[in-house]
């Protein structure tokens, strides 16, 4: 027969212990639980906002090159406040950004990629606020100096700011000197604030006040698409004169007659020691002339704007016994007064409405004929024939220091 070995049961003291935590245990765990909570709970919460402030400073960058692109592309600075509520509003900024790659409009406003209660999302401020919405033709066309200083253009410029938590005010606007604290000073300091000056001179609330590095600030600099075009645009003759400053649709030498649409391209004809046979309202007129300097222009052709006339016959007349006078007799055919001449007609093409021909400014016959524009970078000129006024080409601006120049017939560039 088999035999088997019987143990002993376990007391019921055993086995009613073997059944769970007491009260008093659990009661424990759940203080050591909350310990451990409350020395974890800050350092995650940090290391959450250390990433979201991470990804914040790096995505912000994106959204300045997308609207660099827009900018340039669409030849216009965007709305800078971003409490706009038009949504038909093309010029808002972060719709902008978001036609040139930023991403979603909401991604762009928004942090946290879309509209919160309270979240007032990321702001866009301009140094020149006058200039929010506006095209580049409606800034530069017309007008000589449309920057204050042509060598530092400060206008040029845009600053983003933003913060990941709603409970931050960022300021509606702000003031030229806010701005360039913002631009050249912001630094932060040791306690949480600006090392330099006082919350209130970057426009910010005390609500700030420790928290200053929860501040994110986006520079975007536009001074680089400013371009100096050198524009050289010399006066030219308009029509014909005669001595009595009437206008003329033709000036006769015998054997040739040269009229103010038939002459030749380049229609300069010199006429050094040649005898000819004079057609004008002047006294002795038939009489023939030897003629000592006479250059025949062609209307359109440049003149010089240092001579007090544009051109003159100078020479001596012959009796028809071959007999020449003594004196010198100098007949003005052309002056260059400021009634008698005219410059090259250039437009600034307005990028919404290319019907907008208006000649661009500074050009009369009485302003400087070399002069240093500054335009922004792809915006084009529509150049004009001097006599005709038909278009003749496009000069696009594509670089800084290009030349552009009208030597009395024809565009050079």
């Amino acid at each position: 027969m088999r035999s088997f070995d019987v143990k002993p049961l376990a007391s019921p003291r055993v086995l009613q212990r073997s059944r769970g935590f007491t009260l008093i245990e659990l009661i424990g765990v759940l203080i050591i639980i909350s310990l451990l909570l409350a020395a974890v709970a800050p350092l995650t919460i940090q290391l959450i906002q250390s990433q979201q402030q991470i990804k914040e400073k790096s995505y912000l960058p994106e959204i300045a090159q997308a609207l660099r692109r827009g900018i340039l592309s669409e030849q216009r600075f965007p709305f800078g406040d971003s409490s706009l509520t038009d949504a038909a509003d093309a010029a808002a900024w972060w719709r902008m950004a978001a036609r040139h790659g930023a991403g979603g409009e909401n991604q762009v406003r928004y942090p946290r990629g879309s509209f919160a209660a309270g979240d007032l999302g990321r702001r866009l401020y301009l140094a020149k606020p006058a200039w929010e919405g506006k095209s580049f033709y409606e800034i530069t066309g017309g007008e000589n100096n449309w920057l204050s200083d042509v060598n530092d253009a400060t206008e040029l410029r845009l600053v983003l700011l933003s913060v990941a938590d709603s409970d931050l005010p960022l300021p509606d606007s702000l003031t030229a000197a806010e701005f360039d604290q913002l631009w050249s000073t912001w630094v932060l300091g040791p306690t949480g604030d600006p090392s330099t000056g006082t919350l209130a001179d970057y426009g910010l609330a005390n609500a700030w006040k420790g928290r200053a590095a929860e501040l994110n600030v986006q520079r975007i600099d536009l001074r680089d698409l400013l371009c100096r075009v050198v524009i050289e645009n010399r006066r030219y003759l308009n029509a014909l004169y005669d001595v009595d400053g009437n206008q003329r649709s033709e000036i006769s030498i015998t054997p040739q007659s040269f009229t103010s649409d038939s002459m030749p391209e380049f229609g300069t004809f010199n006429l050094q020691d040649a005898r000819v046979q004079l057609d004008l309202t002047i006294e002795n007129a038939t009489d023939e002339v030897i003629v000592s300097g006479f250059l025949v222009l062609q209307a359109g052709r440049l003149i010089d704007e240092q001579e007090t006339a544009g051109f003159v016959v100078s020479g001596q007349q012959v009796d028809t016994d071959g007999n020449v006078a003594t004196a010198r007799t100098d007949y003005t055919i052309y002056t260059n007064g400021d009634t008698d001449s005219r410059r090259a007609q250039l437009a600034l093409l307005n990028p919404l409405d290319p019907e907008d021909l208006t000649p661009l400014g500074g050009w009369d016959v009485t302003d400087d004929s070399v002069q240093e524009r500054y335009f922004l970078k792809s915006q084009e000129l529509l150049l004009e024939a001097p006599t005709s006024g038909r278009e003749v080409g496009i000069f696009v601006i594509e670089r800084n220091y290009q030349t552009l120049r009208y030597d009395g017939l024809r565009w050079k560039y």
